[in-house]
């Protein structure tokens, strides 16, 4: 080959070399600015990771502080709770003393109410002089002794024992309040549950009843100046054949007051008086605004109080009306604190005692309740110390006798329990020979 060709040749090489040279250092060039790139990028991510540091950095920082708080918090929330406890603590104490405080008061109010009590029977023995007498035969209140004082007997008569026809009693006890003991005496001509008795020139009379197979309008009288004693039927009759009624005596005259009436078949709402002397002689007097029966009547200056007992079917009463014998007019007066019925009465000054008997819903009771005739406000004496439906209860001076009656638990009842006015509670007395419910009871007349 020519030189100069070579020379040729050889330059072209040279250039291409050269070319080669230039790519490659493009080529890397290239290469140092993606570098720089990823460089910057890298640098831009540190960056992004610093700052992302410092978010966590203050996001603990911010924890702490709310942990902080939230401990403050706590502790503020701990010391408000000790404070209501501490509260709460004291509000339990303030609650037992104000008991500490009721439990006195109610002391002194015992206290009070005694001698309150005390107070009136002193009052009424003033103002009374003697002038009210009990159904039962006993004076209720009064300077002098009704009876000798060595009479402290009750005569407890027929009744029922159990739930059979041929449970209805005719035996008779008397009753000493002073031995706690009974005496049998002469049997009555008729069995009689649910009759009536009061005491009429030193004798007692029994009326009508029920006798096992029908209700009866027989009398029967004790006579207590005869030996042995013994109980003869009496002439006069009942208007009607009646049981769960009430009798009692006014001025010579039997009054009958309400019952069922078994001609009728219906609850009577009459009251009728009977001639004690012969032809024994009935009429009818009034007729109560709705009829009764197993209720209770007492006399107090010179009317006749006429409380609770059944209406109509099983309802009962709470109301209490008035009759007036000279105007011959019944008017109401204000009721009792709640219906009742099967209780027993007494009458003490001018107060009407109601003892025991069945509610509303037929539950015996153990209440005993005072109603002021003058006001017709009642005020509770001491629970009896058993619950008593279909009781007998009597009243000597100022001491009640309770006997007999009937409760759920203790099903018929030969209990006997006295209280004296002015005492906080019952008195247990030994009972009586027979169990009885729906007796009837006087006190012995003076001989």
């Amino acid at each position: 080959m020519p030189r100069l060709q070579r020379y040729e040749t050889s330059q072209d090489e040279m250039k291409a070399s050269v070319d080669e040279i230039k790519a490659s250092q493009d080529a890397i060039k290239e290469n140092v600015e993606e570098m720089k790139v990823r460089q910057d990028e890298m640098i831009a991510s540190q960056v992004g990771m610093e700052r992302k540091q410092d978010e966590i950095k203050e996001h603990v920082d911010e924890m702490k502080v709310e942990l902080s708080t939230t401990k403050v918090e706590m502790e503020r929330k701990q010391d408000e709770i000790n404070v209501k406890v501490n509260q709460i603590k004291e509000n339990v104490n303030e609650i037992m003393r104000s008991q500490a405080e009721m439990k006195a008061n109610q002391v002194m109010f015992k206290a009070e109410v005694s001698q309150q009590i005390q107070k009136m029977k002193e009052m009424l023995n003033q103002l009374l002089l003697g002038k009210n007498v009990n159904n039962n035969g006993a004076q209720a209140i009064g300077p002098d002794p009704p009876f000798p004082d060595n009479n402290q007997d009750i005569i407890v008569l027929g009744g029922r024992y159990g739930g059979k026809r041929d449970d209805v009693l005719k035996t008779v006890e008397k009753y000493n309040i002073v031995e706690g003991k009974s005496t049998q005496l002469s049997r009555m001509n008729l069995p009689r549950v649910a009759s009536a008795s009061c005491v009429y020139n030193g004798d007692v009379i029994v009326a009508g009843g029920w006798d096992g197979q029908a209700g009866t309008d027989s009398i029967e009288i004790l006579k207590m100046n005869q030996h042995p004693l013994r109980w003869t039927m009496f002439d006069g009759k009942l208007p009607a054949k009646l049981f769960g009624h009430y009798v009692t005596v006014y001025q010579d005259k039997l009054y009958i007051i309400g019952g069922y009436n078994w001609n009728e078949n219906k609850t009577s709402d009459a009251i009728y008086e009977l001639s004690l002397a012969p032809p024994y002689t009935a009429k009818l007097l009034a007729r109560m605004p709705q009829p009764r029966k197993n209720h209770r009547a007492e006399i107090v200056n010179g009317k006749l109080f006429i409380l609770g007992g059944t209406t109509t079917g099983a309802t009962k009463d709470a109301s209490v009306v008035v009759y007036d014998f000279i105007k011959n007019e019944i008017k109401p007066c204000p009721s009792l604190p709640e219906p009742v019925s099967r209780m027993s009465t007494v009458a003490w000054g001018n107060i009407i005692i109601v003892v025991g008997g069945m509610d509303k819903n037929d539950q015996d009771l153990n209440d005993v309740i005072m109603y002021h005739i003058e006001t017709g406000r009642s005020e509770r004496l001491p629970s009896l110390k058993h619950r008593r439906g279909g009781a007998s209860a009597v009243i000597m001076h100022d001491v009640i006798v309770v006997l007999g009656g009937y409760n759920k638990e203790e099903r018929h009842l030969n209990s006997v329990e006295s209280f004296t006015m002015g005492d906080d509670q019952w008195k247990e007395l030994p009972g009586m020979k027979e169990k009885r419910r729906y007796t009837t009871a006087v006190v012995t007349p003076g001989k």
